[in-house]
């Protein structure tokens, strides 16, 4: 039996704050991973669509401190005071122009 995903507050405030400006934010990646496989989800990712980078970026300012960490992809490291932090991304369309991960636009 697959139990539904529950975020930590935050995460479940900044879906609110993403779904009232129109968008929609979506837990993406290793943390679905582990939780299908029953184990303890160590760190969250998430994937909000919908929302320009600038108003995203603002919007995630009201949960944190905000570090830009993957600007080619548009990937927000969202730190909270108790030490933990969670990544936050836009969708993003890769094209492949070259050989390893370093090929990736």
């Amino acid at each position: 039996m697959i139990t539904r995903l529950a975020p930590p507050p935050v995460l479940a405030q900044l879906a609110e704050a993403v779904q009232a400006h129109g968008g929609r934010a979506l837990a993406v990646g290793g943390c679905v991973r582990d939780h299908l496989l029953g184990q303890p989800i160590h760190d969250w990712d998430v994937e909000v669509f919908g929302i320009p980078a600038d108003a995203l970026e603002r919007l995630l300012r009201k949960f944190g401190r905000v570090d830009l960490v993957g600007r080619a992809f548009g990937v927000y490291k969202l730190a909270q005071r108790d030490g933990t932090s969670h990544d936050v991304s836009l969708p993003r369309r890769d094209s492949k122009a070259g050989p390893g991960h370093k090929g990736i636009h």
